[in-house]
C-alpha cells in the first residue's frame, strides 16, 4: 500500500498560556466536537485567524471605496442619475 502524503506543514509558534489551556477544553467554540485532538483544535484556531485577517483586509478595502465615494460628488451624481433612470423604465 503506498505511503499517504499530507500537504500540512508542521510549524512551532508561541502560545499564550490561557490559550494554551482553554482552547483544547472548548473545541465547540471552533465549531469542532468535543474529543477533538489539540493539535486539530489549534490547526483550526488558526484558520479561523487567518480567515479574520483576509476579512479584515477585505472590510479595510471596501470602507476605503465607500469614503472615495462619499468625497466624489460627480460620481454621486452619476449614480443618482443611474438609479433615476432604472426607476423611470419600471425594471425595479
Amino acid at each position: 500500500m503506498p505511503k499517504r502524503r499530507s500537504v500540512r506543514t508542521r510549524v512551532s509558534i508561541a502560545i499564550s498560556e490561557p490559550i494554551r489551556q482553554e482552547a483544547p477544553r472548548h473545541p465547540e467554540l471552533v465549531g469542532l466536537p468535543r474529543g477533538t485532538s489539540r493539535s486539530r483544535v489549534f490547526e483550526r484556531l488558526l484558520e479561523l485567524g487567518w480567515e479574520a485577517v483576509l476579512r479584515a483586509r477585505r472590510e479595510r478595502e471596501q470602507l476605503s471605496l465607500y469614503v472615495a465615494y462619499a468625497q466624489d460628488a460627480e460620481q454621486q451624481a452619476v449614480a443618482r442619475a443611474d438609479n433615476d433612470e432604472i426607476r423611470r423604465s419600471g425594471v425595479v
